[in-house]
């Protein structure tokens, strides 16, 4: 019988980045469960799926859920200054006043 489960979906974007994401995010949001996700991508090139979409999501639980919504033009930054945007950016006051956070290379906005 052919296995009908889908490959698992291999995340391409730059851990150490999204270690900061988590780091900054555990800070602001202690003792809540982090989930990392993309949506499916629209495109694909010579029918090769792209590792990674346009935007890299990760859910916050605790116990409502929550969201920071980065799209790839936010994670360009050099780790190193990564956090200090985050949190320059006031993205976790976005996600609790929202829910959801948008966050672009310039800030973070609600949906």
């Amino acid at each position: 019988m052919p296995d009908l489960q889908p490959p698992l979906f291999v995340c391409g974007c730059d851990a150490a980045k999204l270690d900061a994401v988590h780091e900054y995010l555990n800070e602001e949001f202690p003792q809540c469960v982090f989930k990392d996700l993309h949506a499916p991508t629209r495109l694909m090139q010579a029918g090769v799926e792209p590792l990674h979409g346009e935007h890299h999501v990760v859910s916050i639980e605790c116990p409502n859920i929550h969201y920071a919504v980065l799209l790839e033009e936010s994670l360009q930054y050099p780790v190193e200054a990564l956090r200090p945007r985050l949190r320059e950016w006031n993205v976790a006051q976005v996600i609790r006043a929202s829910r959801i956070a948008i966050v672009s290379k310039d800030g973070a906005d609600t949906l």
